[in-house]
């Protein structure tokens, strides 16, 4: 998503989808407490799969304020190697088996 800044002016909104066709629409700011909020319309939203709460990274590049959604993606073993001492709990009871979960 890229952001054409004219001073301290939005001028327009650049979004490149997944068949990278390009769709230009014009945003404002607005005052959000301290700051400056951009309102991302909702078919914007959903052609970059982002959601309320959803990360982002800011860029300033020759003028562009360029906004890059995250998309996380989990590897096992990045989310094993978090685990400490600290952070390992014992097995919890979750009562007797109900269905079919049991292999004989």
């Amino acid at each position: 998503m890229y952001i054409q800044m004219s001073g301290r002016v939005a001028v327009s909104l650049v979004v490149w989808q997944s068949s990278w066709r390009e769709s230009r629409m014009e945003v404002q700011f607005a005052k959000w407490g301290n700051s400056l909020a951009l309102r991302v319309p909702s078919k914007v939203a959903d052609a970059l799969g982002i959601v309320s709460g959803s990360l982002a990274d800011i860029d300033l590049k020759r003028g562009k304020l360029i906004v890059t959604p995250r998309h996380h993606s989990y590897q096992l073993d990045d989310l094993l190697a978090g685990i400490t001492k600290d952070t390992l709990h014992r097995e919890m009871p979750t009562g007797g088996a109900v269905g079919a979960e049991v292999i004989d």
